[in-house]
């Protein structure tokens, strides 16, 4: 693709698919592709790159918000496992407790 600019948008979108798929190690790869290209890119943009930066902003919006979903599930996640793991050590504890009547009785 000769456009760079339209390559952005379109490592852009396999980002934002890749983020979509929760593919982490597919998004930093992508990321790498995308810090290469802008490396090339000097000066300001032609005026006809306008279309493209304005789709690759939309897009990284999209996946800004798409990560921050995704963060939100893992806490929630991360939530349950420690309430898990609270009620685990409860009933551990629970049962090297001896009952009341084998205390009292001392044979």
């Amino acid at each position: 693709m000769a456009d760079p600019y339209a390559r952005l948008v379109e490592l852009t979108r396999s980002e934002h698919d890749a983020v979509l798929a929760g593919d982490w190690e597919q998004v930093a790869a992508i990321q790498t592709q995308q810090v290469a290209l802008r490396s090339t890119l000097a000066g300001p943009p032609p005026a006809t790159a306008r279309p493209s930066l304005e789709e690759a902003s939309r897009l990284n919006a999209e996946i800004g918000r798409a990560i921050e979903r995704a963060a939100a599930g893992v806490r929630a996640e991360l939530v349950e496992i420690g309430r898990g793991r609270q009620a685990a050590v409860g009933y551990a504890a629970a049962g090297t407790q001896r009952p009341q009547s084998q205390l009292a009785w001392q044979g």
